[in-house]
């Protein structure tokens, strides 16, 4: 392993590398659709892509095309200088770039690999050298002066060796990482229909299980709150300022959002008194109801007032407030029964809508109000625990981040010991995250 000592001598990297910018072909057919891959940055490894050279690219172009720019060589070091700097990439086979890459071919004595892992360490360097504009550019110039840490080939290919294991272990991490997004927002769903799950009255159970679940009513949203759809106010009444409308476009899953909001002068909107909506109100959007993050549908707060309800949004109202708590509507019409009912009712295949009959239509269980109440505080402390166990999971991430660039800066500085990239102790590659309850209470 390296360790302290390791001698570095730092030149300009324009010393051990040629610098190559690339370009676009002209769009022609005759330039694109060959062999030959032509990289953007987007087509640059991201974090949880399997470690090594690159090789496929969105666009290819033809031998023709090829002669706009010049071919590179497998082992050239592509850098993003342009926009997103220092994204990079290992070549793995002769490629073109375009203009926002910058090519590092190696001179011999410089083992690609190393030049690679290097590159990796550049962005912070990039960032302080880019020119003052709303795009950050660094020109091929400045980016030859970079200083570049120089080492003999041999002990280029230990470093190597040292960060490839590194990297294979942060890779397997990162990946693992990754999959917690999926598995807590499926622990989200399962604890929602655990929580909801009934037993409808008169329904056959075995004996020994009649104490485990009361029974409860299974009921039409219909039969217990009404719907009211928004009013069509002209978009030439629109203002910047004055009373907030509630559109289909500030409901997300579970939340609303007023990044895009319309307003209504305060004496015109005085005359819609009957569409003004209060505190804990659920609302949802009828047209493009579902999403790939479920139905949207969201209960107001405080801080989502004043405003009035515009149509193609409806505002469920209840019949009677000690029948329905609105939090607990809430966690009904998330839940996959409901999705599925709605989604089989959607109409429009551009714009696909529900009715107010479709919302209606949604069947529920309606156990009582302190029942349904105790329902939602279960769920709001689980769900509490998901959340804290997805901010550990990001904070896990960042922080194995950081330690993938310490890496990397003690291997460049020559400080890279074995203590350094051993092995985490067991159970120690991941945060210990909370224990979670199931229960329904």
């Amino acid at each position: 392993m390296l360790t302290a000592s390791a001698a570095f001598r730092t030149v300009a990297l324009r010393e051990v590398a040629d610098l190559v910018t690339g370009a676009t072909p002209p769009r022609q057919p005759d330039c694109y659709g060959g062999a030959i891959p032509l990289f953007r940055p987007g087509d640059l490894p991201g974090d949880l892509d399997p470690p090594g050279p690159v090789q496929v690219a969105r666009d290819t172009v033809t031998e023709l095309g090829a002669r706009h720019g010049r071919l590179l060589p497998p082992g050239a070091v592509l850098v993003s200088c342009i926009g997103l700097l220092g994204k990079v990439g290992l070549l793995g086979g002769p490629a073109l770039t375009n203009q926002q890459l910058t090519a590092l071919i190696p001179r011999p004595g410089i083992v690609p690999e190393y030049l690679y892992y290097w590159a990796q360490t550049l962005r912070p360097w990039l960032v302080e050298s880019a020119s003052a504009t709303t795009l950050p550019i660094v020109n091929q110039r400045r980016l030859g002066g970079a200083p570049f840490p120089l080492v003999p080939p041999d002990q280029q290919r230990r470093i190597v060796a040292d960060l490839q294991a590194a990297q294979a272990r942060h890779h397997r991490a990162a990946a693992a990482l990754a999959r917690v997004p999926t598995l807590l927002a499926q622990l989200r769903r399962s604890l929602l229909e655990r929580a909801l799950a009934a037993e409808p009255v008169g329904a056959s159970r075995p004996a020994e299980a009649a104490d485990r679940r009361p029974e409860v009513p299974l009921v039409q949203l219909g039969s217990v709150a009404q719907v009211q759809v928004g009013y069509a106010f002209r978009s030439d009444w629109f203002t910047a300022h004055g009373m907030r409308l509630l559109r289909g476009v500030n409901i997300a899953p579970g939340a609303l959002s007023w990044a895009h909001t319309a307003h209504l002068p305060e004496t015109t909107a005085e005359r819609f008194a009957a569409y003004a909506l209060r505190v804990g109100d659920v609302v949802v959007g009828l047209d493009r109801p579902l999403i790939a993050a479920g139905l949207r549908v969201a209960r107001l707060g405080p801080a989502d007032l004043p405003a009035l309800l515009v149509q193609r949004v409806g505002r469920i109202l209840p019949d009677a407030a000690d029948r329905l708590d609105s939090e607990y509507l809430l966690l009904c019409l998330q839940s996959e029964s409901a999705v599925r009912h709605l989604a089989a009712r959607a109409t429009g295949t551009q714009l696909p809508h529900i009715s107010p009959t479709d919302l209606k239509s949604v069947v529920l269980p309606l156990p009582s109000l302190l029942r349904q109440r105790a329902i939602v505080e279960q769920l709001r402390g689980d769900w509490q625990r998901v959340a804290r166990a997805a901010a550990q999971a990001t904070a896990a991430r960042s922080r194995l981040d950081a330690l993938w660039q310490h890496l990397l800066r003690r291997a460049f500085s020559g400080a890279l010991s074995e203590s350094a990239l051993a092995d985490p102790a067991p159970g120690r590659e991941l945060p210990e995250l909370p224990q979670l309850s199931a229960q329904d209470g």
